[in-house]
């Protein structure tokens, strides 16, 4: 699964860099609160996340990716005085056997999340390609 928040520059133009931090302390925050201990989350780059879901098939993967979503979607980041709502683009992609390649799987959960973003983002979007 890769998640990426939605229009991040523009928080950090709008609220500052200071702000930007917050929110992505409140996006790992919703991750510890929905990700299943065996789950692996890390900082990919910039405002970009990837999480490893061991054991979870496509039915499971969906079902935490619209946890997390809807978490995100209704958390308000506190910063100086202003209320910061945000959201997130995910995208999911199960492997398909013993042989796949952590790099594939990334790129397809990627391409997944570019799909996300073209379709509206804050939403999830599952890659099906083997």
């Amino acid at each position: 699964m890769m998640l990426d928040a939605d229009y991040f520059k523009k928080i950090n133009d709008t609220f500052g860099h200071s702000a930007g931090d917050d929110v992505l302390r409140d996006l790992a925050d919703n991750c510890r609160k929905i990700f299943r201990k065996t789950d692996v989350v890390g900082r990919y780059g910039g405002e970009e996340f990837a999480v490893m879901l061991p054991g979870a098939e496509e039915k499971m993967a969906k079902i935490i990716a619209e946890r997390i979503r809807s978490s995100i979607e209704a958390s308000t980041v506190k910063h100086d005085d202003e209320d910061i709502n945000y959201t997130v683009s995910i995208g999911i992609a199960c492997a398909t056997g013993k042989d796949v390649k952590i790099e594939e799987l990334l790129d397809r959960a990627d391409r997944a999340l570019y799909t996300a973003k073209a379709e509206g983002r804050n939403r999830a979007v599952f890659d099906a390609a083997a």
